[in-house]
């Protein structure tokens, strides 16, 4: 499906822009502490000639970098668990322009352009998400839970989140008969039917 092959190749997108991040880091790390160790000799020692000053200024140029860094890589890594759950609700929630704009100018092109290419996936990957059928969702959440890959928490959470979000007609729901049938085999509760046949019935 072409959605599992989004999902991977925003899998690797994040993978390359974390490795890239963490080697900022590591490089700002450097950085800050090689001109705070050049302040603090030049302070401790007035035989050693060299404006603290100006040493300071590299060391806060460090900064600038690691905190930006810090941040987008932090995101990433929550990005990352959305996607390794499956849980493209929280991965949507977490997507954001402003992150990569910051990552491509503050830490460096390739985790930008690595998070500006994620971005664009994970919106193709709702559009095609948002279109599938949510009983069919249901289902293979259902399915999921049998199988005992989710618990039964995780199954009402994202349950809750499909019926939240989900349009019957537009989804192109069957008819009555099925929304029945997803009650009688509890994947829907009396209210959960209730609601449901109500927006299906209202857009008749």
């Amino acid at each position: 499906m072409r959605s599992d092959r989004n999902l991977s190749n925003i899998k690797t997108e994040l993978l390359i822009a974390m490795i890239f991040l963490i080697l900022t880091l590591i490089a700002s790390l450097i950085f800050i502490i090689i001109f705070s160790i050049l302040v603090i000799s030049v302070l401790g020692n007035p035989n050693i000639n060299g404006p603290p000053i100006f040493f300071s200024g590299f060391g806060f140029i460090g900064l600038v970098f690691f905190i930006p860094a810090l941040i987008v890589l932090l995101r990433v890594r929550e990005m990352q668990d959305a996607v390794n759950n499956g849980d493209i609700e929280k991965l949507k929630s977490l997507n954001s322009l402003a992150i990569a704009i910051i990552a491509l100018i503050l830490t460096g092109i390739i985790p930008g352009i690595m998070l500006l290419i994620a971005y664009s996936e994970i919106n193709q990957f709702n559009t095609e998400t948002s279109q599938v059928d949510p009983m069919e969702r249901i289902n293979g959440l259902k399915k999921m839970l049998d199988e005992g890959i989710i618990g039964p928490q995780e199954f009402e959470s994202k349950k809750a989140t499909i019926l939240k979000t989900a349009n019957p007609v537009d989804s192109k729901i069957e008819d009555m008969r099925k929304l029945k049938e997803m009650r009688d085999q509890g994947l829907l509760t009396a209210d959960e039917y209730e609601k449901m046949k109500k927006q299906l019935l209202s857009k008749y």
